[in-house]
């Protein structure tokens, strides 16, 4: 590597940085889904229906947020890809050696389908949100 492998440096940093955040994110909602899941069985089971509908309406909400950031961390690390692509065609005059660039063209062949992004990349949010619609639904039927 060169002195101008600075910026290279950097764009990998910010790779980790926002690949983690995103994998923190998915967790989150995880988590706070099977919480709202449970605590909405237990209302649900009291017959307290104003709680019984209000926990799904809730989760949904925080589900969509906990999307929305994931998104957005999903997006940017896709930029800082590109930006690694570049780079290592700028500073790796090695053909074998680029990384980014051989991830970079696996992930978005494998990924950039609607159906890979919905049950594999969004797979939390997508099983989540489909819980919490179940539950509103056998909350408003009941």
């Amino acid at each position: 590597m060169t002195d101008n492998s600075k910026p290279y440096s950097e764009v990998c940093s910010m790779i980790r940085h926002y690949s983690n955040a995103s994998l923190t994110v998915r967790t989150l909602c995880f988590v706070q889904g099977l919480a709202f899941l449970a605590t909405w069985s237990i209302y649900f089971n009291l017959g307290n229906t104003m709680l019984s509908w209000m926990l799904p309406v809730c989760g949904l909400f925080f589900t969509l947020m906990t999307f929305l950031f994931h998104n957005g961390y999903y997006t940017t690390t896709g930029e800082y890809y590109r930006i690694a692509r570049q780079l290592e065609k700028e500073l790796f005059t090695d053909k074998t050696y680029h990384p980014f660039h051989k991830f970079h063209e696996y992930h978005e062949k494998k990924f950039n389908q609607r159906m890979a992004k919905m049950f594999i990349i969004n797979a939390p949010f997508s099983m989540i949100a489909t819980a919490f619609a179940i539950a509103l639904a056998i909350s408003l039927y009941k």
